[in-house]
């Protein structure tokens, strides 16, 4: 039996692959029993159906498979940032991820102005929909194929930078209110938000702020 030197707490941890450096990364609550668990399937052979390329891989050497603590922390979603950092989900063994659902999960799907904040710099993205729950998850799921048209957000989401979205209004007046709320944020400044356009106006100098 493998002995896996994961402590037994909730954290985020990888099964990795010594020789190519390919990654799992995992969630759990408590990860040496997760880990363990994970590893007996392996000797097994039961995980042939969920992660075919690192059963094989595993089958020809699994000596070479190794687990590595990343994190102690309570929150799942930590695991998205360790995909993103070590490109698991392309050059590893996660699965494509899909858009996170905490980011819209408790949204309404009415008209509304939304703000996703960007916490590790304090930057905002202000827009508006007939739908927020459908397009703040559409924004998400962009990001996550690596194709948001907004280049700077699109950036700071792969360096793993944090982020949580923040209803400002539901409302049918979206035009003005959304130039309000950029306007009140300046978020049409570089330094301070995403923003290209105050409504239909493309934003000239983001720099600036103008008088």
């Amino acid at each position: 039996m493998r002995i896996v030197r994961l402590p037994s707490k909730s954290g985020v941890y990888c099964i990795k692959n010594i020789n190519n450096d390919k990654r799992l990364i995992l969630y759990a609550k408590n990860m040496k029993h997760n880990a363990s668990y994970y590893f007996i399937a392996l000797d097994k052979g039961t995980n042939k159906g969920v992660i075919p390329k690192l059963q094989q891989e595993y089958d020809y050497d699994s000596s070479v498979f190794t687990v590595e603590l990343l994190e102690l922390t309570s929150d799942k979603n930590r695991r998205f940032y360790y995909i993103r950092k070590y490109s698991s989900d392309i050059t590893g063994y996660n699965k494509k991820e899909v858009t996170p659902t905490k980011f819209y999960v408790d949204l309404k799907r009415v008209p509304g102005i939304y703000c996703i904040i960007n916490n590790t710099n304090g930057k905002r993205y202000i827009g508006k929909s007939n739908d927020v729950r459908v397009r703040v998850r559409d924004h998400f799921g962009s990001l996550v194929k690596g194709k948001h048209f907004i280049k700077a957000l699109q950036n700071d989401w792969n360096l793993g930078h944090e982020f949580t979205v923040d209803i400002l209004e539901y409302t049918h007046n979206l035009t003005d209110r959304e130039m309000y709320y950029i306007m009140e944020f300046d978020s049409y400044i570089e330094s301070k938000g995403y923003n290209t356009l105050i409504g239909n106006y493309r934003v000239k100098n983001k720099k600036k702020k103008t008088q």
